[in-house]
Parts: structure tokens; C-alpha cells; sequence
């Protein structure tokens, strides 16, 4: 396969994703005034990397860039040495599906499978990634700590960027409909994985200001981003917690009391051993696999679809 052209037609990012959806082998060069760059496939699998005289090894590169926390690196560094194979490898079976059972799906839904996931990426890319102000992704995958209630709650935060007007976002991807901002501060609150990532990550670095956090719904044929910014600046198409509908807070500070007031509430009462039969509404018993000694007979409000479409921070 041969492709020749400017990043101005095609971003970096969708060529990789051609390359790797595709399978093929072979070295992409990449020159600008600033220097030249190589990336190096087999299969579809990025094997090694190069930028300038830079770093030459995969380990050297991703660690210089900080692509991937030191901690993780050295870990996955360190697995690779003991099975006696390369750090690629272990970074290409930890992200792609297995050779064989790829291989397994009839060639039809393959090559479906393939363009659904190449043209939700690129609805992600073109129509949310490229519209932002500039960032750069400083964390993905983050291990997180949070003590919040007596608990110690320990998650891995999906994507965390730095802007360049200063302070972070934060991105949780999700692959249905995403819950809408005013259900994060409902008196029975959904979506509260943001809140908790929010609040971790504030511990965890109090001197960086988080401007924004946001659901990306990478839903096929329905791409969209949900979420909250400290100010208009931050992610333009998000909205700010004043102008969020039912959200009922003022400003960003709000909205972090509220999370650790109320979701600190909801973690002491867990530890506490409360257990009350009160599910948040209808929906969630549809979900329950404990409905066989549930004690619940019947709601008041009877099974419905979900009301996600309203997103608000959309």
C-alpha cells in the first residue's frame, strides 16, 4: 500500500487507524520543517517509532513522551523481560483483539466490524477532537486513588489532557449513550464515575486546575460528547455549570462540593452497611442480576426507555 500526502487532508491520527485496521506492514514517513519521523508496522501494530534523532526504541520513545505512566511502562518493561519477548508485543496484546478470534468472525462481519469502528473514529476525531482549542493527552488509562466516605477507592481514569491555556480535562469513553450532566447531581446520581475521577484527580495534583470533564459517547452513528467546563474557554461545546439545564449549581467550585459532599455521603453509607431496598427508578432493576431475592415487588414508575438523548453538555 502506498499513500503519499498532506496531514492538512488527512490527520495522523486517521492514517493510523487506516493503517491498523487495515493489517498492513511497512514504515510511514513523516516530514515537516521541524524535522522527520518514522513509524514502524507489522500487521497493523506499531512495532517502533522514531522522531529526529530522538529516541530509537519503543520503550525510550514512549517513556521521553510520557505516553504511558513511568510506572505502567516499567511493568510492562519488565513482563516483557521475564516472557522473553518484546515490550511491542505486550503492548499489542494488551490493546487488540486476538489474532485468532479476529480471525474466527465470518470475513462479512470482519470487514463490518472494521469500517464501524473506522467511521466512529473518525466521527469522534473530526467532529469533537478537531473543533477543541489545542491540548495535548498527557495520561491515558490513569491509575487513581480516592479516600472519600472511609473508603479507598481505586480506578483507572480513561483519558486525561493538558490544555493549553492551562489546567486538565478529563474524558471517560463510552461506547452507548452517555448520562446527561443533570443526572450526575440528581439526589440519586448517575454517571458518577466523573465525579469521583474529578475528585481524584484533584487530590492527586491540587495545583492543576480541572476545567472540564466529559463523557465521549462513541456510539456508532451517534458520536457525541456530554460533560461540563469550568468556563467557556475551556471546551466551547461544552457548557458551563450556570448554563446547564437542571444542574442547578453556579460556578465549578460547586460542582466539586457537591461531588464530594454527596458521593462522600453515599460512600459512608456503604460502609456503613446501609442496604435499603431503594433502587434510583425502573431502569436500574432492568440491569440487577440480584432480582431473584430482591425484595422490590413493585416501582412507581413503570420501565421505560432511557432519557439519555438529553445530554445537555452536548
Amino acid at each position: 500500500m502506498s499513500l503519499v500526502g498532506s496531514l492538512e487532508d488527512l490527520g495522523l491520527g486517521e492514517i493510523l487507524q487506516i493503517v491498523s485496521l487495515s493489517g498492513k506492514s511497512g514504515v510511514l514517513f513523516i516530514r515537516s520543517p521541524q524535522g522527520e519521523g518514522r513509524i514502524v508496522f507489522d500487521r497493523g501494530a506499531i512495532r517502533g517509532a522514531r522522531v529526529g534523532e530522538g529516541p530509537r526504541d519503543l520503550r525510550t520513545l514512549l517513556l521521553a513522551t510520557g505516553a504511558l505512566p513511568e510506572d505502567d511502562l516499567e511493568a510492562l518493561h519488565g513482563e516483557a523481560q521475564a516472557a522473553g519477548i518484546g515490550l511491542e508485543e505486550i503492548l499489542v496484546a494488551r490493546t487488540a483483539l486476538d489474532a485468532k478470534r479476529w480471525r474466527a468472525l465470518a470475513p462479512p462481519v470482519a470487514a463490518a466490524e472494521s469500517a464501524r469502528l473506522a467511521a466512529t473514529l473518525h466521527g469522534w476525531l473530526t467532529t469533537v477532537e478537531r473543533e477543541r482549542p489545542p491540548f495535548v493527552v498527557v495520561a491515558t488509562e490513569a491509575s487513581a486513588q480516592l479516600a472519600l466516605g472511609g473508603l479507598l477507592l481505586s480506578f483507572r481514569i480513561d483519558r486525561v489532557d493538558a490544555l493549553a491555556d492551562g489546567g486538565a480535562a478529563i474524558i471517560d469513553y463510552k461506547s452507548g449513550r452517555v448520562p446527561a450532566p443533570s443526572k450526575w447531581f440528581a439526589a440519586r446520581p448517575s454517571g458518577t464515575q466523573m465525579g469521583l475521577y474529578a475528585l481524584a484527580r484533584k487530590d492527586a495534583a491540587p495545583d492543576v486546575s480541572l476545567r472540564a470533564a466529559a463523557y465521549a459517547q462513541l456510539k456508532a452513528g451517534d458520536v457525541a460528547v456530554g460533560g461540563l467546563a469550568a468556563d467557556a474557554d475551556a471546551w466551547p461545546a461544552l457548557r458551563t455549570p450556570a448554563e446547564a439545564r437542571s444542574v442547578n449549581l453556579a460556578t465549578w467550585a460547586d460542582v466539586e462540593r457537591f461531588w464530594r459532599e454527596r458521593y462522600g455521603a453515599l460512600a459512608a453509607a456503604f460502609r456503613a452497611g446501609d442496604a435499603a431496598v431503594l433502587p434510583r427508578d425502573a431502569q436500574a432493576c432492568r440491569y440487577c442480576d440480584l432480582q431473584p431475592v430482591c425484595r422490590v415487588q413493585a416501582l412507581d414508575d413503570a420501565p421505560r426507555e432511557s432519557e439519555d438523548d438529553d445530554r445537555d453538555g452536548a
